[in-house]
């Protein structure tokens, strides 16, 4: 029978691996959104699709992650309210916490506000292209 020191040391052992591998999912995530952000294509056709753009803070997480309840800062595409229920549908939506502060990036769908993509990292290089983007001017900074 195995010692309490032999299964504690299993028990964080796995979660250690499970911490690394959700912390490589993670970068890989972001990686793959900066490079959409730098592809000027990519990036306009996502502008494009968007209903609504705004900054915001995620105030609150709901059903296990699949909805997010965030407070509206600026809206720069779309008439919003101060506060808004976005239905997460992307990949990278799984690693979003409560207080982050971002980019969003929404369509209407179905009776709700699904977040298509993103969130983009608040940065003002960030915030310059999408302004450049909605008001149609070139991206090259």
């Amino acid at each position: 029978m195995p010692s309490y020191s032999v299964i504690s040391f299993m028990v964080l052992w796995a979660s250690l691996s499970l911490a690394s591998l959700s912390t490589r999912e993670l970068l890989e995530c972001r990686a793959n959104l900066t490079a959409a952000i730098k592809n000027d294509t990519t990036f306009l056709g996502k502008v494009r699709q968007s209903d609504y753009i705004f900054t915001g803070k995620i105030k609150e997480l709901r059903q296990e992650g699949q909805l997010l309840h965030a407070r509206v800062k600026r809206a720069i595409k779309g008439a919003l309210n101060v506060t808004v229920d976005l239905a997460v549908n992307d990949t990278c939506g799984s690693y979003i916490r409560r207080g982050y502060t971002g980019i969003f990036m929404a369509r209407r769908g179905a009776g709700k506000i699904v977040m298509h993509f993103g969130p983009v990292p608040l940065t003002l290089a960030n915030l310059d292209r999408l302004n450049a983007a909605v008001r149609g001017e070139s991206l090259r900074m």
